[in-house]
């Protein structure tokens, strides 16, 4: 009888097993395709590269191919979250190891997903909307790669961060969004000259909205937590556009000693990236050279070091 019960038992886990792989099957056939591949086998092969520029990756060109019939798939793979019976059926796999079905976690394909949208960039602005609702959403692992993939998708992405920066009220959020428009010219390509052309033309996408991150700055510096104006300013040092613009707005935060300083030393080291660019506010920096304030000693020392074109960068220490 126990034999009986527990040869019923198995028999009911594989009929399971073998129906939840059929369905995995019939979803990867309705997968758009490339080559002769699925989305999901192109998702694996994707590491993160400047899209568009030749010669573009064979992963990403599938992507690229597939064009918007792959956002569906990628916003499922974005919101993944693995259900109990799911989660069971994964164990039961990895132990038996017959059936191989593949019932990966979700963070690997929260990951998969964000590559994909970066592989697609402008490509994927119709998925701003659906992106932009996962923000304020309760999956926050959904609501951060969505964050995190908005900038890469062309002027619609980062309107649309621009739109959640003034809107949302809460601090931390507000500076992983500022912080995440600085990410597309963060990333180490494999290629470095096709990557210059994507930071290129990233810069030109947001250099019509940096005026209005400049006008925020004054609410940032009122805000209850302080890094909202320091990720701002070092967000704006990273960009490195609208120099005219930027340069003073920093000078002017490094000269109120009544901001933390934390603001200032980051004001100092923004201005310092733009190089050659910030060589007329050199003077006013050497005047804080002898500051009372090591942190303060240690950004000017860096930032006119790369506004002269090089030279022994100093750790800063923020006091």
């Amino acid at each position: 009888m126990t034999h009986s019960w527990r040869f019923r038992k198995t028999s009911v886990i594989g009929l399971v097993v073998v129906a939840v792989a059929l369905a995995c099957l019939a979803l990867c056939r309705r997968e758009p395709r490339y080559n002769g591949k699925p989305l999901s086998y192109w998702l694996d092969q994707l590491t993160f590269d400047a899209p568009f520029d030749p010669p573009v990756p064979e992963p990403q060109l599938a992507l690229q191919t597939m064009g918007t019939k792959a956002l569906p798939h990628l916003l499922r793979r974005l919101t993944a979250k693995n259900s109990r019976i799911k989660e069971a059926l994964r164990e039961f796999d990895e132990t038996h190891g017959k059936m191989n079905l593949g019932l990966k976690r979700a963070e690997p394909e929260v990951e998969k997903a964000i590559m994909g949208y970066m592989a697609l960039g402008e490509i994927a602005a119709p998925a701003v909307r659906d992106l932009v609702a996962l923000v304020n959403k309760r999956n926050e692992t959904a609501s951060d790669a969505a964050i995190s993939v908005l900038p890469f998708l062309g002027s619609e992405g980062i309107r649309a961060t621009m739109r959640l920066i003034s809107s949302t009220t809460n601090s931390f959020a507000k500076s992983v969004l500022i912080f995440n428009l600085a990410a597309p010219v963060f990333h180490s390509p494999t290629n470095s000259e096709r990557h210059k052309n994507f930071q290129q033309r990233y810069r030109h996408q947001i250099e019509p909205m940096v005026q209005d991150l400049v006008q925020e700055l004054t609410c940032f510096l009122n805000d209850d937590d302080q890094r909202v104006a320091s990720t701002a300013v070092r967000t704006l040092g990273r960009l490195r556009v609208r120099p005219e613009l930027i340069i003073p707005a920093l000078t002017n935060l490094t000269a109120d000693e009544r901001l933390p300083l934390k603001v200032r030393i980051g004001s100092i080291t923004a201005a310092g990236n733009f190089g050659k660019e910030a060589n007329n506010v050199a003077p006013f920096l050497r005047t804080y050279a002898e500051n009372t304030n090591s942190g303060i000693r240690a950004a000017v020392s860096n930032a006119l070091s790369r506004i002269n074109g090089g030279g022994p960068i100093i750790r800063i220490e923020e006091k």
